[in-house]
């Protein structure tokens, strides 16, 4: 029982808009969840209909924990949770017309490789962006046997190795519980306007899709033939940019030059590490190259002003530098 609420417990909603998104529905051996935006859904053993409210449902069935767990209706309409000498009674909404997502969609595609699919997921989350005013770019881009993900500084491409045949953005939200769940899907589920995630168990994750339209041409930024050949990754850069990363400023500026990585060119000031693999001139936003950490195995530094194209397992991408180089 505490797997299953665990699993669904990230779709409840946080603010009370709308009472009825912060209750599970358990009906039909299963319990879901749903804040307005993502569901999640998994099989339970308990033969009820009800829909306790989320959070001191979760609290009362870990205090009571799943060994001796009884549940049950009381005459008043609350849901009772017991175990020995502990007993939670928690309030139900009463209404009927909860207005919670289930699965929808004729378009199902199995995925052949579920774990290279998670794994893709997983490598491209942290470049998924958060800005409002391009609702487009805070979710993956899902195009035939690729993903894409920008936070508009750093582009980001890499293989999942299926061939979904649907062009669809998912939002952050839902590569986050996805990833948090640690399983990867077996299908995927299109609907009109959102998709599902299915799991080996039963278990599945339906959320609305983001519009595909503002996203860049793509190609016009990743097809472009690089300034000379790239050269490999150094990861003394990283440890470089840690260093000094306590000293830079608000728009964590660092400049990379004559083997050099610093928070400033002014004489005198600032901090510096001497990297001797630092050959070309750039102006960087600092957490923007860490991203690349692990991930980018080799750039092409002398592209510098214009996107920098780098290059890793299976993965490809640009970054975006500051201005003042």
């Amino acid at each position: 029982m505490l797997d299953a609420i665990r699993f669904v417990q990230g779709s409840v909603a946080k603010k009370e808009f709308l009472p009825s998104l912060t209750h599970f529905v358990i009906e039909n051996n299963t319990i879901r969840g749903y804040d307005g935006v993502i569901a999640l859904c998994a099989p339970i053993a308990l033969d009820l209909e009800c829909k306790p409210k989320a959070e001191p449902f979760f609290k009362a069935v870990q205090a009571c924990g799943d060994e001796g767990l009884a549940l049950a209706m009381t005459p008043t309409g609350r849901l009772s949770v017991k175990s020995g000498k502990k007993r939670f009674l928690v309030d139900c909404y009463p209404e009927d017309n909860t207005p919670h997502a289930k699965p929808d969609g004729d378009h199902v595609h199995h995925l052949s490789d579920g774990k290279a699919f998670y794994d893709a997921l997983e490598t491209i989350a942290p470049f998924i962006g958060n800005d409002a005013s391009r609702p487009w770019s805070n979710g993956v881009l899902i195009d035939g046997p690729q993903m894409y993900a920008t936070n508009n500084i750093v582009l980001t491409n890499i293989w999942h190795g299926g061939n979904f045949p649907h062009k669809v953005c998912v939002p952050a939200k839902c590569v986050k519980e996805i990833l948090r769940v640690k399983q990867p899907p077996i299908k995927l589920q299109l609907g009109t306007s959102a998709i599902t995630f299915h799991f080996e168990d039963g278990r599945w994750i339906r959320t609305q899709l983001i519009s595909t339209d503002g996203w860049p041409d793509i190609g016009r930024v990743l097809d472009r033939h690089c300034t000379e050949n790239p050269t490999a990754v150094d990861p003394a850069l990283f440890d470089a940019l840690r260093t000094i990363k306590p000293f830079v400023n608000a728009m964590s500026t660092v400049y990379m030059q004559d083997g050099v990585v610093t928070t400033t060119l002014a004489d005198e000031s600032g901090a510096t590490v001497e990297v001797a693999s630092v050959k070309h001139k750039g102006v960087f936003g600092l957490e923007m190259l860490l991203l690349l950490e692990g991930v980018a195995q080799n750039i092409d530094w002398a592209a510098y002003p214009a996107p920098c194209l780098w290059f890793g397992k299976k993965l490809r991408g640009a970054i975006v530098g500051q201005r003042g180089g």
